[in-house]
């Protein structure tokens, strides 16, 4: 049974819909991200980018959820959690990963079974690709097209994401 931390009940810091942030932030407790952020986010706690947001530069925490679309580096001392209908563009260093089916991935995984060890010593790192069937294709030269991050809501509901 996965322990409960107080903390991580309530949210601490929130960036709503609508918002723009740029510049590094170190925060204790959860984090929810629904706006657009540029930057890096250091937390002791879980971090959580919601379904409408938008996150460019590296999320570190204890445990990170991402429901939205996201370029750059994830740590993590727990786990990873990619909800369907995401997008992560870039590297993945857990302990544990959980990639829900319809998540859409491009980047290296490196996973270590260890709570203990942050991931930050990989061995073996594969490049993946989430299938919409929920396979999980690997490959060392798979290609992504460009994708524009901050467009404005109205192109990104057009396009799907």
């Amino acid at each position: 049974m996965e322990e409960i931390y107080p903390e991580e009940q309530v949210i601490n810091t929130l960036l709503g819909p609508g918002s723009v942030f740029k510049g590094d932030l170190s925060v204790q407790g959860l984090t929810r991200i629904d706006g657009d952020y540029l930057g890096t986010i250091q937390s002791t706690g879980k971090i959580l980018l919601g379904q409408n947001g938008r996150f460019d530069g590296t999320l570190s925490g204890r445990i990170v959820v991402i429901g939205g679309a996201m370029r750059g580096n994830v740590y993590s001392t727990h786990k990873v959690i990619l909800l369907a209908g995401c997008l992560l563009i870039g590297n993945v260093y857990s302990p544990r990963l959980i990639i829900e089916e319809n998540a859409l991935v491009s980047g290296y995984f490196g996973i270590t079974g260890n709570p203990k060890d942050r991931g930050l010593r990989v061995k073996n790192e594969k490049r993946a690709i989430a299938g919409s069937n929920g396979s999980l294709k690997t490959s060392p030269t798979e290609k992504v097209g460009k994708i524009s991050f901050f467009r404005s809501r109205k192109e990104r509901q057009g396009s799907g994401l």
